[in-house]
């Protein structure tokens, strides 16, 4: 059979066209995409600034804690350094000679010239014949602090060098005067006698009353 040349044409062109919509159909759809978010920036807030507290401002000393002298009284570590009824540099009236070692933190070695043992008082100081202060012992306790130099004074601030009328002031009322000694009684029991040149203190002496009263010897 003979097919005509146009009819083999169109019957060309009909498979073509059938081919290609099946192709068509059996092809996937394109996926539409939508562009990925991207994630937000997480907003940190600055760290909160935290203050170092406040170191408290140190109180004023209150007027029952200063002497006349401007000197702050009341703490332990610096009454060590007044001569008082406490007594003088941990040594306390009425110790024995191996306790003033021991709270004083140091020898203390006879300054008379007599050995514990050798005479019913003598006195006792940090160096031989130091001439600074000395404890005297009174059968064998500490009777009495004797201060013969500028440095050591007492808790109102009167010391050798210090004026009879520093003393007056310092104890206004309650002194006892006679030529050339000063006494006073700051507590029952404790007394302090000044001696002085007729204007300053040359030295002085500290302990129970009846003991302070003796310039030389034992009481």
């Amino acid at each position: 059979m003979l097919i005509d040349p146009w009819m083999r044409r169109c019957w060309t062109l009909a498979v073509a066209l059938v081919l290609v919509a099946a192709a068509g159909c059996s092809a996937p759809a394109p996926v539409e995409r939508t562009p990925r978010a991207e994630p937000a920036q997480r907003q940190t807030s600055p760290p909160e600034q935290t203050r170092e507290p406040r170191a408290a401002e140190p109180s004023a000393p209150s007027a029952e804690s200063r002497s006349r002298f401007g000197r702050t009284l009341g703490d332990p570590a610096r009454s060590l350094e007044f001569v008082s009824a406490d007594g003088f540099k941990g040594v306390r009236l009425g110790m024995t000679l191996d306790e003033a070692r021991t709270a004083y933190g140091a020898a203390l070695l006879a300054t008379d010239g007599l050995a514990p043992g050798q005479a019913r008082c003598y006195h006792v100081s940090p160096a031989y014949r130091s001439g600074a202060f000395a404890f005297l012992l009174v059968e064998g306790r500490i009777a009495r602090i004797d201060v013969f130099a500028p440095g050591p004074v007492t808790a109102e601030g009167v010391g050798v060098g210090s004026s009879a009328a520093d003393v007056q002031r310092a104890y206004a009322g309650r002194v006892r005067e006679v030529p050339y000694f000063l006494t006073v009684e700051p507590r029952a029991g404790f007394a302090i006698r000044f001696e002085t040149d007729g204007e300053a203190v040359t030295q002085y002496r500290a302990g129970a009353p009846s003991d302070v009263q003796s310039i030389q010897g034992c009481p």
